[in-house]
């Protein structure tokens, strides 16, 4: 249940990253890659091998989170993205589903009770999903989250 959860706030961490950094006040691509790029690169099936987030609580102090490797084996959580734009995340043998869409770096998920956005970069054959998200349910979207995946 945890591990749903996780994922679930992951999801809300992403998008809120991704909403802040697109409204930075930028006016140029941050990578050079045009904005098709991520919508090319992001349709298949993707798993997750680390999950990291950093929660601040109302002390001002952080607490690191952590999924490794080992436990995403044991666990897995992963993310099909289809043609059409449809997506379905998979953890803890539960599944969701939902039409997502990009907006330059940006990936936007939406499901029937909620949107996601994440802030995607790509090292090698790794995507990087990066959101601010209310982990902790603080009701302050001040957590960190960022989820690394291979694609399958």
């Amino acid at each position: 249940m945890w591990l749903i959860r996780l994922v679930v706030q992951a999801f809300m961490l992403t998008s809120m990253f991704a909403l802040l950094t697109n409204c930075s006040g930028s006016n140029g691509p941050e990578s050079g890659a045009p904005p098709a790029a991520l919508a090319e690169k992001l349709p298949g099936k993707w798993r997750a091998t680390n999950i990291t987030i950093q929660v601040a609580d109302s002390l001002a102090a952080v607490q690191n989170l952590a999924i490794d490797a080992a436990t995403l084996s044991e666990k897995p959580i992963l993310w099909e993205f289809e043609a059409g734009n449809r997506y379905r995340a998979t953890a803890n043998g539960t599944q969701s589903r939902g039409i997502w869409n990009v907006f330059s770096d940006t990936l936007m998920l939406i499901e029937p009770q909620a949107t996601y956005q994440y802030f995607v970069s790509f090292s090698g054959e790794d995507a990087f999903f990066r959101a601010l998200l209310d982990w902790d349910g603080d009701g302050q979207e001040d957590d960190h989250y960022v989820g690394q995946f291979k694609r399958e």
